[in-house]
């Protein structure tokens, strides 16, 4: 509902993906930087929760999607794995993928 908090939705999300969140040591001593990926991960599951219907699709998946006179498009960016081809599909994922990019070696060793 329409000004409602989403207070317990964001602290779900954010405990969610802290696992996820690459240790701060990476983020060369930028403290925003790793809670700008922190809580732009936690955001992009949101969106993703929210767009998907009863039958688990995503409206963010759609390259074209027509009803009646309305019309909706999206550019589908080719990204090199399943992983950021997600990420990129909403602005906060984006933003994952760029502090990834600036902060995260391409690789890792196992």
């Amino acid at each position: 509902m329409a000004g409602e908090s989403n207070l317990a939705q964001r602290e779900f999300w954010l405990a969610r993906v802290e696992c996820g969140v690459p240790a701060c040591c990476f983020f060369c001593g930028c403290a925003a930087d790793y809670t700008l990926y922190h809580a732009s991960l936690a955001a992009h599951l949101i969106f993703k929760a929210l767009a998907a219907d009863a039958s688990g699709f995503s409206a963010t998946n759609a390259k074209r999607m027509e009803l009646g006179p309305a019309k909706l498009e999206r550019n589908v960016l080719e990204y090199a794995t399943p992983t950021e081809a997600d990420l990129g599909s909403t602005d906060p994922g984006s933003m994952v993928l760029t502090l990834k990019r600036r902060y995260l070696p391409p690789f890792w060793c196992a």
